[in-house]
């Protein structure tokens, strides 16, 4: 396996242990977006929101698993909650973006 593949098993098996973890549940879920599994993503953020308040990474994460999945507006709100958060980083802004030019709300 990767290095990519063990983190992820280990963050999927800490997190069928303690699901209540904010921790993990983060981490899950931000690992979760990162392999393209956007449906188990969106679930797992939403019970991360039931837990704690999110983070910069966990917004991100969340917003680009939105958009994926074609909640366009879910996942502008997102986006904006983390842009506010941090206006100066250009990675949120440029997923933003992507994320608009797929809506179709942002033309090239």
């Amino acid at each position: 396996l990767g290095k990519l593949d063990c983190k992820f098993s280990a963050l999927s098996n800490a997190y069928n242990k303690d699901s209540k973890n904010p921790i993990i549940v983060g981490e899950y879920g931000i690992a979760l977006t990162d392999a393209n599994q956007h449906d188990k993503a969106i679930l797992v953020f939403n019970k991360l929101q039931s837990l704690t308040d999110l983070s910069l990474r966990h917004k991100a994460s969340f917003a680009k698993s939105l958009g994926e999945k074609e909640y366009y507006n879910d996942s502008k709100e997102w986006y904006y909650k983390a842009m506010r958060e941090q206006p100066e980083n250009l990675k949120v802004a440029e997923g933003m973006i992507e994320m608009l030019r797929k809506s179709n709300q942002y033309p090239e």
